[in-house]
């Protein structure tokens, strides 16, 4: 369906002269374009940057949530051989001007309003010279920097542009990494990686009046590999800015949304809603879920929908998915992807040896086919060779994989938990209790106690409306989770620090004051009985 040796650009150009007035992109309660229209903004765009004296090799970096300027920039930058990065409106702060100062932008298009965090950190910022400021209500403000405003840039140029397409080895964007456990990396994305991902989802049943619902960031992989996906298709994209449980249903009905992708606590947000006839009534037919419910057959024959999952990261382009569209084991990703672009994958000790079948090891991969894979990291060689070793590229993830090939992630390597002489995956914890009504996400995390090895501490963010009672959990936990895995320390908290990825910070919640917390054993909860 995707030709491996073409790039996004050249399918949405080629859509754009078989059919031009198909409608193609639109924004939820916003703008619209058809391909020929989106081909137009994608040159329009490509003069405006030229205009500002972005050239090939430049960085221009984007501060905007979905809408059709963050998909336009990304390709007008690409048609002067210039690199867009983007990244999240919610960076403010250091991390804005670690964001800035190590890309090396001199060129940022930001969102009105996201701009006073950029000019709140002026004074630091190393190499930006000029703001494109998208949707400006009132005068622009005097700054340190050049500032127009994204109509008046627009409509003094025209449309005419004569370039050569990007190859699949060209750097596409730079999209940064989530910084859980130092500074935050940019990872330098071929075309051929973007097509990788883009063909990791099995597309057979599709047809061009499918419909994919995105509600990721602007600056995750998936705005860039998912709107691939659908042009290849003819299909339609729509966006919202971010996923939100009240809308979900009737932004689905009213744009005829055929499939969406559910990460982190998405999947429980919905299911968590309460059951009505019209569940199954809606347009939506798939839905790629990462991690996969425990519930997930309940899911998919109450919505009526098809189930698929995999595994990847920003580095990656999907090396582990489900056998298409069937869950077989819902406590696993899946298995090594078949076909193009021809994934390896091992399983290695700290050592680099490979670890037997059903131990875990950290998962090293690469591909037979050339730029499917990172290109590294953005001005950090000393980075890209730690991760590229030996031909290979180390993930930091942690998995393990059963005589029927499954693979289950088991933790990030820096996360893992020692507890009773086990090793304790966080990430299953987390999954477990997520099952749980009151619970809308959490976060397990090792802290010191009164013994030599740690114990389990798990924040907990209720569900809206909810109440969470420590002991009820822990009484939940007792019946499925083997007795060294149940927390012995519990806090309920209004939300989990987040990366601008929407990783959870577990180093900011170990730096935090252990004074609000539940202990089970000061309580008097022993789970010996609670078990017996």
């Amino acid at each position: 369906m995707i030709d491996t040796e073409s790039t996004y650009i050249h399918v949405l150009f080629d859509q754009g002269e078989k059919t031009p007035d198909r409608l193609w992109m639109q924004e939820v309660d916003g703008d619209e374009a058809t391909f020929a229209q989106s081909c137009e903004l994608a040159r329009r765009w490509a003069n405006a940057l030229g205009e500002l004296g972005v050239g090939a090799g430049d960085m221009v970096a984007t501060l905007m949530e979905n809408c059709l300027d963050s998909q336009h920039v990304w390709l007008g930058a690409a048609l002067l051989q210039a690199v867009e990065v983007p990244f999240s409106p919610l960076l403010r702060g250091d991390s804005l001007v670690h964001a800035l100062n190590d890309s090396r932008c001199v060129v940022l298009v930001a969102a009105a309003d996201f701009c006073p965090n950029v000019l709140a950190v002026a004074e630091r910022l190393e190499h930006l010279e000029r703001i494109v400021v998208v949707n400006p209500r009132e005068a622009l403000p005097g700054s340190a920097f050049e500032t127009v405003s994204r109509d008046s840039l627009l409509e003094s140029v025209g449309t005419a542009i004569s370039v050569d397409l990007p190859a699949p080895g060209d750097i596409a964007c730079v999209l940064y990494t989530s910084g859980t456990t130092g500074p935050s990396k940019g990872t330098l994305i071929p075309w051929g990686q973007v097509t990788a991902n883009a063909a990791a989802t099995d597309v057979t049943a599709f047809t061009r009046d499918d419909v994919c619902y995105y509600t990721g960031a602007a600056n995750h992989a998936g705005a860039r590999s998912q709107p691939l996906m659908m042009a290849a298709l003819g299909g339609r994209f729509v966006m919202r800015p971010s996923f939100r449980t009240q809308d979900f249903w009737s932004d689905v009905d009213r744009y005829e949304c055929t499939f969406t992708i559910m990460v982190g606590a998405m999947a429980h947000y919905v299911m968590s809603q309460p059951e009505g006839p019209q569940d199954s009534a809606h347009p939506l037919k798939y839905v790629l879920m990462a991690p996969v419910l425990p519930n997930v057959e309940e899911f998919r024959r109450r919505f009526g929908v098809e189930v698929c999952t995999g595994y990847s990261m920003t580095e990656l382009s999907g090396p582990i998915t489900s056998d298409g569209w069937r869950i077989e084991v819902p406590a696993s990703c899946g298995k090594l992807r078949a076909g193009w672009p021809h994934y390896d994958a091992r399983l290695v000790d700290e050592d680099g040896r490979d670890v037997p079948l059903g131990k875990e090891g950290e998962l090293l991969v690469r591909t037979g086919a050339p730029h499917t894979l990172n290109a590294g990291y953005l001005n950090r060689p000393d980075a890209t060779a730690e991760a590229w070793r030996d031909g290979w590229f180390h993930t930091g993830d942690v998995f393990r994989q059963d005589e029927n090939e499954n693979f289950y992630f088991i933790d990030r390597r820096k996360d893992a938990i020692r507890k009773s002489g086990e090793n304790v995956s966080s990430f299953e914890v987390e999954m477990q209790l997520s099952a749980h009504e009151h619970i809308a996400e959490c976060a397990a995390i090792a802290v010191p106690a009164d013994s030599v090895e740690d114990e389990i501490k798990v924040f907990l963010v209720p569900v809206q409306g909810a109440e969470i009672d420590p002991e009820d959990v822990v009484k939940f936990a007792a019946k499925s989770m083997p007795r060294f895995m149940v927390p012995r320390y519990l806090e309920v908290v209004s939300e989990l620090p987040k990366t601008p990825t929407l990783r959870v910070q577990k180093a900011e919640l170990r730096k935090r004051p252990r004074t609000n917390e539940w202990d089970r054993v000061a309580a008097g909860v022993d789970i010996k009985t609670l078990q017996e």
